[in-house]
C-alpha cells in the first residue's frame, strides 16, 4: 500500500461554488490537495456531523472536493474548523491503514506457516 499523504484544503473553486438554494447561503467548494479516499471521505463526514462549533454549516466531502452551505462572510472561519476536523481525519485515517496493514502482514504471516505445516506434514507421510 502506498504512503498516505496528507489530505488539506488548498484552494477555493469559485466556478464551481454559487447558490445553494437556502437564502443567503452559498455552496462553496473547497479544493482539497488531492483525492480523498471514499472511508476518508466517510470518516470526515462523521467527524464534521459530531464536532462542536458554534458557526457549524454542512459540509461534506466527495472526491478532491469539500462542499460548504455557508455565508460568504463566514467562510474563514469555518475554514479553520475545517482544517482542525481534517487534520483530525487524516490521523485517524493513517491509524486505520497502519492496523490494517498490521493485520494483513499477520494474515500473510500466517497463511505461510500453514504452508510450512502442510509442507512437514507432507514429508512426514509414507505412502509406500
Amino acid at each position: 500500500m502506498s504512503e498516505f499523504q496528507d489530505i488539506k484544503i488548498v484552494d477555493m473553486d469559485a466556478e464551481a461554488s454559487g447558490n445553494s438554494g437556502e437564502g443567503a447561503l452559498k455552496r462553496i467548494v473547497l479544493r482539497l490537495s488531492h483525492l480523498a479516499p471514499v472511508a476518508w471521505a466517510s470518516m470526515f463526514d462523521e467527524a464534521w456531523r459530531t464536532h462542536h462549533y458554534m458557526m457549524k454549516r454542512q459540509a461534506s466531502v466527495a472526491g478532491n472536493s469539500l462542499t460548504v452551505i455557508c455565508n460568504p462572510d463566514d467562510l474563514q472561519g469555518l475554514i479553520t474548523e475545517l482544517k482542525k476536523v481534517i487534520s483530525q481525519t487524516n490521523a485517524a485515517f493513517r491509524q486505520m491503514t497502519s492496523e490494517a496493514e498490521v493485520r494483513a502482514a499477520a494474515a500473510v504471516r500466517k497463511a505461510a506457516e500453514d504452508r510450512q505445516a502442510l509442507q512437514d506434514l507432507k514429508g512426514k507421510l509414507n505412502f509406500d
